[in-house]
C-alpha cells in the first residue's frame, strides 16, 4: 500500500487571537505529561471532495480552541502565534475495504503524519497535524495528532465534536471549550519549566490490537461472579495486566512485583464536577499491586477487587485533596513519585471507553472505525469502544519478546481476537 501525500499547509484561525490571550499557561497536570502525540484515526466509506469544507470549518474553530493554533514555549506556556496545525492531504492507491482487513497498528500509523519535521522537540513543532486519506474507492480517514501537553483523551473528544459540528454548519452544536478550568485549578510551576521527560522507551516495543466482543466481556463477568459491579475496562484492564506480567516473567531472570495504574478522568470525579468541555489535561492514576495465585500469576478477580477498591480510595482521598488549592498542587507531586517504582514491572491503562471517539460526523455520517496507535512506551494499554459498543478495542503495547508471548496466551485467547477485520458495511 503507497499513501502519496498530496499537499502539506497551515491553517490559520479566522481571526486573530486577541492580544491579551496570547500566553496560554500550562497547568501543572500538562507540565508533567510526556511530549508526545497521541493518536486518533477516524475512517469513512464515501466522503466527497471535502478537503476545502474541513480547512474552512477547522479555521473557524480555531478561535474557540486558540492554544491548538500556537506552540509550546519552555514547558510553561503556549505561545498563541496563530502559525496554526499542519494540514496534510494524501492519496491511497487502495481501496478502504482492503485497509479494513488488517487494522493493525502498522497500518493505522499510515494514515498519520509522523513527520520529524512535525514531531521533533524544537518549539517549532505544531500542537495539532490533521492528515486526510483518500482512498480509490472514495473513502477517507481522517488522521489526528494532538500533541499530549495539552490534551487528553476528553479534550480530543471535545475538538472533534466541535470540528464536526462546524463542518455541518451546525453552530448551535459546537460547545466553547472551558480553556483556563486546568490552568486556574493547578498552576504550571516554574522549576518544571526545563522537566525532561522521556519521549518513548528505549527498548523495542511492539504494538497489537485485540478486540473482546460483549460477548467475552459477559464471560470474564461470570468468571467474577460475587463482585458487585464489574465494568467492562475492569475486567479487560485485568485480564491483559494478568497475561501481560505473565509474559514478562516468562522473559526475565528475576521476578519482580507487578504494579497496574489504572488512569481517571477527573472531570466528573471533582465535587461539583468540572464540565465536560475542559481542556487539557484533567486525569489522574491510581495504583494496584498485584495479588498472586498459587504458582505466581495474577489472580484476576483478585485484580478486579483491587480496581473497584482503587478507585473509591482515589477518589475519597487523592480527588478531595486536589480541590484544597495549593494543597493539591502538593499532592499531584508527591504523587509523582508512585511512578518512580524500580523494584516492579509497571503497567499503564488509560481508557478512552464512553467518550463519544465514534460519533464525529463531518457531514457524511458517522466513521466506520475509529482507531488509534499506542504511545511510543512499554507496558501501555488504550482501552477504546468497539465497533458497534458493548465490547473494547485494547490496544497493547509491550517489549517485542514479551509481546511474543502474550498474543499466545491461551486464556488471552479464550477471551479476545486478536486483530480481527472491521466490518466493511455500507448502507
Amino acid at each position: 500500500m503507497e499513501v502519496e501525500i498530496v499537499s502539506t499547509e497551515t491553517i490559520k484561525p479566522s481571526s486573530p487571537t486577541p492580544t491579551h490571550l496570547k500566553t496560554f499557561s500550562l497547568s501543572l497536570l500538562d507540565q508533567l505529561n510526556a511530549p508526545v502525540f497521541s493518536k486518533l484515526v477516524y475512517f469513512y466509506p464515501h466522503a466527497p471532495s471535502i478537503s476545502p469544507r474541513l480547512k474552512k470549518s477547522l479555521s473557524q474553530i480555531l478561535p474557540l480552541f486558540y492554544p491548538f493554533a500556537g506552540r509550546i514555549r519552555g514547558n510553561l506556556y503556549v505561545d498563541c502565534t496563530d502559525d496554526g496545525p499542519v494540514f496534510v492531504e494524501a492519496r491511497v492507491n487502495r481501496s478502504l475495504e482492503d485497509v479494513l482487513k488488517d487494522p493493525s497498528d502498522e497500518v493505522v500509523r499510515r494514515f498519520l503524519s509522523l513527520d520529524p519535521r512535525f514531531c521533533n522537540t524544537d518549539a517549532g513543532r505544531p500542537l495539532l497535524v490533521v492528515q486526510t486519506s483518500f482512498f480509490e474507492c472514495g473513502g477517507l480517514a481522517i488522521g489526528l495528532l494532538f500533541f499530549h501537553k495539552i490534551a487528553d483523551a476528553a479534550t480530543m473528544a471535545t475538538f472533534v465534536s466541535a470540528w464536526a459540528a462546524a463542518a455541518c454548519g451546525s453552530w448551535d452544536a459546537v460547545r466553547s471549550p472551558e480553556l483556563l478550568t486546568a490552568g486556574s485549578l493547578f498552576p504550571p510551576k516554574d522549576f518544571l519549566s526545563n522537566l525532561q521527560v522521556p519521549s518513548g522507551s528505549e527498548e523495542k516495543i511492539s504494538t497489537k490490537r485485540f478486540v473482546f466482543d460483549s460477548s467475552n466481556v459477559a464471560a470474564l463477568k461470570g468468571e467474577s461472579a460475587g463482585i458487585i459491579g464489574p465494568t467492562r475496562v475492569e475486567l479487560v484492564s485485568a485480564l491483559i495486566w494478568k497475561c501481560a506480567a505473565k509474559a514478562a516473567r516468562s522473559n526475565a531472570s528475576k521476578k519482580n512485583p507487578s504494579v497496574l495504574f489504572q488512569s481517571v478522568n477527573l472531570r466528573k470525579r471533582f465535587n461539583p464536577p468540572l464540565p465536560e468541555n475542559s481542556t487539557g489535561n484533567i486525569v489522574g492514576y491510581f495504583l494496584v499491586e498485584s495479588t498472586e495465585e498459587e504458582g505466581g500469576e495474577i489472580d484476576l478477580r483478585g485484580s478486579v477487587e483491587g480496581l473497584k477498591r482503587g478507585l473509591i480510595e482515589f477518589c475519597e482521598g487523592y480527588v478531595k485533596k486536589l480541590q484544597e488549592g495549593e494543597n493539591g498542587c502538593s499532592a499531584i507531586l508527591e504523587r509523582m513519585n508512585l511512578f518512580d517504582r524500580g523494584d516492579a514491572d509497571t503497567y499503564t491503562v488509560t481508557s478512552w471507553c464512553r467518550f463519544p471517539m465514534q460519533e464525529a460526523d463531518f457531514g457524511w455520517g458517522k466513521p466506520l472505525w475509529a482507531a488509534t496507535a499506542c504511545l511510543p512506551f512499554k507496558n501501555i494499554v488504550v482501552l477504546m469502544d468497539s465497533v458497534g459498543g458493548g465490547g473494547v478495542e485494547a490496544w497493547v503495547s509491550l517489549k517485542d519478546e514479551d509481546m511474543v508471548a502474550f498474543e499466545g496466551d491461551p486464556e488471552l485467547l479464550a477471551h479476545a481476537s486478536p486483530n480481527p477485520p472491521v466490518c466493511f458495511h455500507v448502507e
